[in-house]
């Protein structure tokens, strides 16, 4: 572990012909005001919301670009899937640029891609557009927090709630495509202080037979003088199905107080999907290289925003693009995205190095501000003592087993 791996041009060439998604941010315009929206008043680390519409010549040129090296090293009979992502904004807004840009790849031969189309949407069109959505197979990502309460941060420009039109619109969906619905629909929640996993999962299981995944609002980027309105938010009310019938008062009182929230902090911190239940208290051993939880540039995604700057993904602040599509023509030079990602590893690997968690690390050095310490920096003494506290609750509340199997995804 002494030193950090480095790459170059071809690495980031390499992830380019294997791109497994891109997405695009086809729009900065929306139809809801949510109260914790990451492009809102919360929030820092984006470019301004100006009410932008992207254009097909835009992505043309990113898509023109890549499918030239997808077709120069084409090798017949081999094929990899590729997923297109409409992200927003609402996506919905711009629907003609949509078409186009399906029509465009259905029409592209010879790349040794197969194209799939998805979307992360409000659903507050979906009665418009769901005929075209179904038509095309394009898999839908809703954003839906649960029942009125839990959805009362997604609210219209007058402050209106939109549970009752997205609930109503899903349940169109769900009547006129029934099988369309189960195998292309799902859910993502934001948990907040108004909801919490457990009344999520049980609102929506019980209307459509669906689990959805899950997430916390973004720690990353808040803005100067909001910390305290983002504190309060963001207390998620973690609850259980049951508590053990012998729990005392005092236990309750202990339950409530937070010891359920320390428990699914420790599980989430690297996300909910584990590859087995074991690796939920496993320190894992050290290795020779530091990775961090940073992605190599495009290994996963790239991100296209609205105004032409070209991202790894959407999570992280736009001034660390990759890459620009300025007039119709892009500028991304592969060995300048290269040698900044390694200055960033290598930054930050003074810190690394000290950390337990250097090889179990989900924190991306894009998000580590200039002037503060990795906030998932930890000591294998905090790390033993986090498991160790988790595992007491666990002896002492059997029932605890139960939030881990609700929450915990096995891959």
């Amino acid at each position: 572990m002494s030193s950090v791996l480095k790459i170059n041009e071809k690495n980031v060439f390499h992830n380019l012909l294997n791109l497994p998604q891109i997405v695009f941010e086809v729009t900065d315009l929306c139809n809801l005001n949510c109260t914790y929206c990451c492009y809102g008043k919360l929030y820092d680390g984006y470019d301004k919301r100006e009410g932008k519409r992207m254009s097909f010549d835009d992505v043309k040129t990113i898509l023109d670009y890549l499918i030239k090296i997808w077709k120069e090293n084409y090798v017949p009979g081999l094929t990899h899937p590729l997923t297109i992502g409409f992200y927003g904004g609402e996506p919905l807004l711009n629907m003609p640029l949509i078409k186009k840009i399906v029509a465009y790849l259905e029409n592209t031969k010879k790349t040794g891609k197969k194209f799939f189309f998805n979307m992360t949407t409000n659903a507050l069109l979906l009665d418009k557009y769901m005929d075209y959505l179904v038509e095309k197979d394009i898999s839908l990502l809703i954003s839906f927090d649960g029942d009125e309460q839990g959805q009362s941060y997604r609210i219209d420009a007058t402050g209106k709630n939109s549970f009752s039109r997205v609930y109503k619109n899903i349940q169109m969906l769900e009547m006129k495509y029934p099988d369309y619905f189960e195998k292309k629909v799902s859910f993502n929640s934001v948990l907040h202080n108004r909801n919490s996993s457990e009344s999520v999962k049980s609102f929506l299981s019980t209307n459509f037979k669906k689990v959805p995944s899950t997430s916390y609002m973004d720690n990353y980027g808040i803005r100067k003088g909001m910390e305290s309105e983002f504190k309060t938010m963001s207390q998620s009310n973690i609850t259980l199905k049951k508590i053990t019938p012998f729990s005392s008062k005092n236990k309750r009182d202990e339950i409530n107080s937070g010891a359920l929230t320390t428990m699914a902090e420790y599980i989430f911190k690297n996300g909910n999907v584990y590859n087995t239940y074991n690796e939920l208290f496993n320190i894992p051993s050290k290795k020779k290289v530091i990775f961090t939880g940073t992605c190599l540039p495009f290994a996963k995604k790239m991100f296209v925003t609205v105004n032409g700057k070209i991202l790894p993904c959407e999570r992280i602040d736009q001034k660390n693009y990759h890459g620009l599509i300025q007039n119709g023509e892009l500028k991304m030079d592969l060995h300048k995205i290269a040698d900044t990602y390694n200055k960033k590893l290598i930054k930050q690997f003074s810190e690394c190095k000290f950390c337990a968690a250097n090889t179990d690390c989900s924190q991306c050095v894009y998000k580590i501000e200039k002037s503060s310490s990795c906030p998932g920096f930890s000591t294998v003494e905090i790390m033993e003592k986090k498991k160790k506290a988790c595992i007491n609750l666990l002896r002492d509340n059997p029932s605890f087993y139960n939030y881990i199997l609700d929450n915990v995804t096995l891959r």
